[in-house]
């Protein structure tokens, strides 16, 4: 994978990016060659696995132990996830295309959340009464099968068995570019409240969490309607209407309710999770785009339309999950933890911390 598909990755996996390679911004121009009939097959196919994958990550990684601490004990841990890519979710169907065609035949293309090269498609307009190839494009390549998830997180020993967990990544403003993460989350110790369990040597609680994480980001070189077209002078360019307000906003959030238990054996301890993430995905192009209309026979060019904030995306999806995990304690005050969570999109999560129960 070349390095400007990396930045394109990391630009929406992390926040962290200040700009788009000019490749990334190269693909964004090709979904809008799409035309106003298939824009949203296009951009919905392949946006969608990176959606569920990232707000699924997002629920990810709250915990490392059933144990809560001891009063006004904490702990701060630094975290990352990265989630997997279900397999029937690695490609979307060609099927729904109205007036693009698909060059070499293929069913199906790859998704941001993938390998590969795009498809190649053209679109085919009539043109003085022959049916003519408007413009060749290939669907965005994938960029990768595990999307990236980062986590920075304090712990809170409260009362009564509770521990209280804050994330929080400030927010990161640069020229054309802000992005930040939030998050609460409460453990209970529910051994203390069931007497047959207090007997018994291992931790058991349960645990809510909930992160919200936001980025807009605005395009360094717009989308124009010469774009759009191999031939340029081909094209009709709307007056009056500027694209320099071209941009993006991703919102992502994910609900994590989670039974645990553990066992403390010596510096390591094991652990098991069991419960539900609800995950909340929403995209939008924000700005005025070109996306080319129908060929207009008076002036021998294609209409261009102008859509304001098109195809807005949302992706909602509910996972039954469980977790195992394994907790290393290192010179008495860091521990080190990694743990697999198995659900549809499945995550792999390591975490490193200073610890103070």
């Amino acid at each position: 994978m070349s390095t400007k598909k990396y930045a394109f990755t990391l630009l929406f996996a992390l926040g962290l990016l200040t700009s788009f390679s000019a490749k990334a911004q190269s693909d964004i121009a090709d979904i809008f060659k799409a035309g106003v009939n298939d824009l949203q097959t296009v951009a919905n196919g392949y946006i969608k696995p990176f959606g569920n994958g990232f707000s699924s990550g997002l629920g990810n990684n709250w915990y490392n132990t059933a144990a809560t601490h001891k009063l006004l004990g904490f702990d701060i841990t630094v975290g990352a996830s990265g989630v997997f890519t279900p397999s029937d979710d690695k490609t979307f169907s060609l099927s729904g295309l109205q007036k693009l065609t698909v060059v070499n035949g293929e069913k199906t293309a790859p998704t941001f959340g993938s390998k590969g090269d795009g498809v190649l498609l053209a679109l085919r307009q009539n043109v003085n009464g022959t049916t003519q190839t408007v413009t060749q494009f290939r669907t965005p390549g994938g960029v990768s099968n595990v999307t990236p998830v980062p986590s920075f997180q304090v712990t809170l020993g409260l009362p009564m068995g509770n521990d209280l967990s804050v994330r929080f990544i400030p927010t990161i403003n640069a020229s054309n570019f802000s992005g930040n993460m939030w998050g609460i989350g409460l453990k209970h110790n529910i051994k203390q409240w069931i007497p047959v369990l207090k007997l018994l040597p291992f931790d058991a609680a349960v645990m809510v969490g909930y992160t919200k994480f936001n980025v807009n980001y605005s395009f360094d070189n717009p989308i124009t309607p010469s774009d759009l077209v191999s031939d340029p002078s081909k094209v009709s360019t709307p007056s009056g209407v500027s694209y320099a307000d071209q941009g993006m906003k991703l919102k992502a959030s994910a609900l994590m309710v989670h039974a645990i238990v553990s066992k403390k054996i010596a510096f390591i301890t094991p652990y098991l999770g069991f419960g539900v993430t609800r995950s909340n995905f929403d995209f939008n192009f924000t700005g005025n785009f070109p996306v080319l209309d129908n060929f207009n026979t008076t002036t021998q060019k294609f209409d261009v339309k102008t859509l304001k904030d098109p195809i807005p995306l949302h992706y909602a999806m509910t996972q039954p999950g469980a977790t195992i995990g394994l907790r290393m304690k290192l010179l008495w005050i860091f521990a080190f933890h990694a743990q697999y969570t198995l659900q549809k999109y499945s995550t792999a999560s390591v975490g490193f911390g200073l610890n103070i129960r």
